[in-house]
């Protein structure tokens, strides 16, 4: 079964911002991407562009969407000429599946706030970095966290994943154990979609054309850069998954490649029909293509 989702789909960029504060998130915008992630979801289509780093440093992003020139219709043409980065997802993506909170003995804690947000008043109790005691509105903040993590971290697979491949970290992103360090690493980049600025970009960029969509990612792997990561949404919950190049089987269908923490190593995709303006994405189902 797979289910067609509509024109209002998102893609969305990013941009730096400062680190050097804590900011809270939002109240009501603790949205868990991997929330109830039941056989295929449909409704909104988001991407997000991470800023680049080694692995193990903090990963921060903000979001922008990508809309058509017109505000919902129309939007850029796409060049009907395929693309590829050189993503194999045997290697650039992580040997074990996307994975639930209870699956490690491993909390997002204060350590985890101060790697992002460094240890400042606003983070630690007096600023003492030396055994943080989170204010409240962090401790709030890693609370939120865990609890949306309780069902998957396909956002942060996703990011550490993208980040590695941009900057041709060693070993490939294949062979790192699931061990502490690398937890640690995708429950940072996973709490990246919380905060505040990343909210409000996503939000900035509502209501665009899955044209220009397809076309930002286009010229994204033309440089041989993964840009963006790519989200599947209904209003409560969903699932993302890194795109790596863009296809055409016909001349109005697109066909965005993708790593799917769900399914190491195996071919997924997202199919967009150009003229129909929908898509479809086999969440649960082994072979995409007869699900």
């Amino acid at each position: 079964m797979t289910i067609i989702g509509p024109t209002d789909s998102r893609i969305s960029t990013t941009s730096v911002f400062p680190r050097s504060r804590f900011e809270p998130p939002r109240a009501g915008e603790a949205l868990n991407a991997d929330r109830r992630r039941s056989r295929h979801q449909t409704s909104k289509m988001q991407s997000v562009r991470r800023v680049r780093q080694m692995m193990f440093g903090a990963v921060i992003s903000c979001a922008m969407g990508l809309a058509a020139c017109g505000g919902g219709g129309g939007g850029a043409s796409v060049d009907l000429v395929p693309v590829a980065t050189k993503v194999q997802v045997s290697t650039n993506g992580f040997s074990f599946p996307n994975f639930p909170a209870s699956a490690y003995e491993t909390d997002f804690s204060a350590d985890d706030v101060v790697s992002m947000f460094g240890s400042g008043p606003a983070v630690c109790v007096g600023g003492k970095a030396e055994g943080c005691q989170l204010t409240a509105e962090a401790a709030a903040f890693a609370r939120m966290v865990n609890q949306s993590r309780a069902s998957g971290h396909c956002e942060g697979l996703a990011v550490v994943a993208l980040n590695r491949f941009d900057t041709a970290a060693e070993p490939p992103t294949v062979k790192l154990p699931d061990q502490e360090e690398t937890i640690r690493a995708i429950m940072r980049a996973f709490a990246t979609q919380f905060i505040p600025e990343a909210q409000s970009e996503i939000e900035s960029w509502l209501g665009k054309s899955l044209e220009e969509k397809i076309a930002a990612l286009v010229e994204s792997f033309k440089q041989d850069k993964l840009s963006f990561t790519l989200g599947v949404y209904i209003d409560s919950g969903g699932h993302t998954v890194m795109p790596y190049a863009v296809e055409f089987p016909t001349k109005d269908t697109a066909r965005i490649m993708v790593y799917d923490t769900n399914w190491p190593a195996k071919n997924r995709y997202v199919d967009v029909d150009l003229k129909a303006k929908t898509w479809s994405f086999s969440f649960s189902g082994e072979d995409p293509a007869n699900d």
